[in-house]
């Protein structure tokens, strides 16, 4: 609170592993009710203006410091804590809880680089293998078929089931989607992509009953409208479809 009330528009905790810390630290960088902070930023209003505590809490840049091993596996729950702006990571002391040697540039094999987690499912090396059962659009934009393709999967033992989600407008041209382009290929695939896909209420009831019976469920958005709208669903990852690997205005939607 100090270092705040000192003028400081931006703030780094070190060592927060898991969300009830993560809350904590945002809470001490907001005032009441959102926060605890306590009124007194003297120099801070000097140049933040009198109407500072107005604006204080929307302006001050909360980043988690992500340093321990605890914190490696809580990242999901982490990033999800209301008002947290970011993470940034600190490589020797993660180095030291993962069992590397501390350092700054680590080579890409190393474990910290090599172990994620995707909700309380680790993926690694010498990890489980993480199932994925692909639907995409074989539900044939039946929310009933959709829902009883979870059901195969999760019986099979799939850890997750992955889905697609593209608004048509963003993604193919006007003339193509009225049917006046010169691809009659492309054309031709737009008319069951139409049929096939599922509403956005469809999908968020495809991914609460996912939810209901303990199965991850995963989507590939082909488009920035997509992405919002999955966002507003919390998915816990993505997957990127292969024609938009090298769509980076795309991928940069993501972060």
């Amino acid at each position: 609170m100090k270092i705040l009330d000192a003028g400081c528009y931006g703030v780094i905790c070190p060592m927060v592993s898991n969300r009830k810390e993560a809350e904590k630290f945002v809470q001490a960088c907001q005032y009441p009710p959102r926060g605890y902070r306590s009124f007194g930023p003297i120099r801070a209003s000097i140049y933040g203006g009198s109407d500072y505590a107005k604006h204080a809490d929307n302006e001050i840049l909360k980043l988690a410091m992500i340093e321990t091993k605890e914190a490696l596996e809580k990242l999901d729950e982490i990033l999800d804590t209301p008002n947290l702006d970011g993470i940034y990571i600190g490589p020797a002391d993660l180095s030291l809880a993962v069992g590397e040697e501390p350092g700054f540039d680590k080579p890409e094999n190393t474990k910290a680089y090599s172990e994620i987690s995707i909700r309380d499912k680790n993926i690694g090396e010498n990890e489980p293998a993480f199932i994925i059962a692909e639907i995409g659009n074989n539900h044939n934009g039946s929310v009933e078929l959709a829902l009883e393709m979870v059901d195969a999967a999760h019986e099979a033992g799939a850890n997750c089931v992955k889905f697609q989600m593209r608004n048509m407008s963003s993604v193919y041209r006007k003339k193509s989607l009225a049917k006046k382009g010169e691809d009659l290929g492309t054309e031709y695939v737009l008319d069951l992509l139409e049929r096939f896909q599922l509403s956005q209420d469809e999908h968020k009831q495809v991914a609460q009953y996912c939810e209901d019976k303990g199965i991850l469920y995963m989507c590939t958005p082909w488009d920035s409208d997509s992405i919002v709208a999955l966002e507003a669903l919390e998915v816990k990852a993505y997957k990127v479809a292969s024609a938009d690997l090298t769509n980076l205005p795309l991928i940069e939607k993501f972060f």
